[in-house]
């Protein structure tokens, strides 16, 4: 076992230079500096990323949605992980770095950090499966496509436009305006900027006018909007649900367990 302090892109660097066959990271905010350090990574090197994909995240600038599409289209595989705060860089599953470091300039550079290589291929194991499971959450990382995160892109500059984050030009502090809650008011206006099914499902909820539901409700108010507005579609339940965790990821829902959602809003 070894530490590893700032810069932590020496010993990325340094492992990323031998990386055969994968690269896991986990890391709740991501900017440019990542898609750069691994640049050199040969192209069949399988890429994945456990990141937080709450709009308020992007709009606060603690993490890049643009990095993230740019990872994605590149052929990496972004997952997300609501609440993630773990920050781990996993090398062929042969090593891996347990680190207070998160995937940005700050992060990798500049902030002073702290981590423990770890080198035993079964402990590594186990870290790769504590990954894979999202590190003990009610649900696994969800997987989100390049097309996908780029839908999101008019949502974050809807918020950005919101009294809670004009005028920030700078990167959040970690803890700060990432972890905001939003009011009624703003979550509509994002809303509105949101792709087709998940905008319908924001709709279904408000209609609700309460901020605790359970599923069951958002069908009785989901699925004629759904018949109306997608007639075609013969799994409007199934597609319901999906979107419940995509509000999820977000940073829009709380899943409370038993089919039960909270819509994370100061009001109602």
């Amino acid at each position: 076992m070894r530490f590893v302090t700032t810069p932590s892109r020496t010993w990325l660097r340094e492992a990323i230079a031998g990386c055969r066959n994968e690269i896991i990271v986990a890391s709740p905010f991501v900017g440019t500096a990542f898609n750069l350090e691994i640049k050199s990574l040969p192209a069949r090197v399988h890429r994945k990323l456990i990141t937080r994909t709450e709009l308020t995240t992007f709009a606060s600038r603690a993490s890049d949605l643009e990095s993230l599409i740019q990872f994605s289209e590149e052929g990496g595989e972004v997952r997300s992980l609501p609440g993630l705060h773990a920050k781990v860089y996993l090398i062929d599953r042969t090593v891996a770095l347990v680190t207070s470091a998160n995937a940005t300039f700050s992060g990798l550079n500049r902030n002073w950090e702290c981590g423990v290589v770890i080198e035993d291929a079964a402990k590594v194991a186990e870290l790769a499966q504590l990954m894979k499971d999202g590190f003990g959450a009610p649900v696994v990382p969800q997987r989100w496509a390049s097309t996908e995160l780029k839908s999101l892109r008019n949502a974050v500059q809807n918020l950005q436009r919101t009294p809670l984050f004009a005028g920030t030009s700078k990167p959040a502090q970690i803890g700060d305006s990432a972890e905001a809650e939003l009011s009624v008011a703003a979550l509509q206006q994002v809303s509105s900027a949101l792709p087709g099914w998940t905008q319908m499902t924001m709709r279904a909820i408000f209609a609700l006018k309460t901020t605790e539901f359970e599923i069951k409700q958002v069908y009785r108010t989901g699925l004629p909007l759904a018949r109306l507005q997608y007639p075609q579609n013969h799994s409007p339940r199934e597609k319901l649900r999906q979107q419940l965790q995509r509000l999820r990821d977000l940073g829009i829902l709380e899943f409370l367990g038993g089919g039960r959602y909270r819509l994370l809003a100061q009001e109602l």
